[in-house]
């Protein structure tokens, strides 16, 4: 439902074909390389690296939008994270933005892909998801 909100004008802009087949390509090009590791042991540089591109990526893709709206990255996350801790549960895809800007939140995202607990590699699926919800 069209609240008119800052985090459903984002959910709205990030949900995407285009975006969705770009952050499956680049799962299945990077997550393999992403492990868990104990909290005594240090993350490879290679991993940081792989999350500056995903910055970059987001960077690209939602420049535009946060423009628009005169937020940053950070104010549109924070409140996309106030709206699903307020019980709007639908608002998903902005977690896609914020582990651009949290590198722990990106190297979860990467272990979510690695094991399939998130799978974007039919992502018509989510889109056709998406417009059931609002009907």
């Amino acid at each position: 439902e069209n609240d008119g909100s800052l985090a459903y004008r984002l959910e709205d802009y990030l949900m995407s074909g285009g975006f969705l087949m770009e952050l499956n390509t680049f799962a299945q090009r990077y997550a393999a390389k992403f492990e868990e590791l104990g909290p005594d042991r240090e993350h490879p540089h290679e991993w940081f690296e792989v999350f500056k591109l995903y910055e970059a990526m987001l960077d690209s893709r939602a420049n535009a939008f946060l423009a628009a709206e005169g937020v940053t990255a950070e104010q549109a996350v924070a409140e996309c994270f106030q709206a699903k801790n307020e019980g709007n549960s639908k608002f998903q895809y902005f977690e896609y933005l914020a582990a651009a800007i949290d590198y722990e939140k990106f190297h979860a995202l990467m272990l979510d892909f690695k094991t399939g607990r998130r799978n974007l590699s039919q992502w018509w699926k989510c889109l056709q998801l998406t417009e059931d919800d609002s009907d």
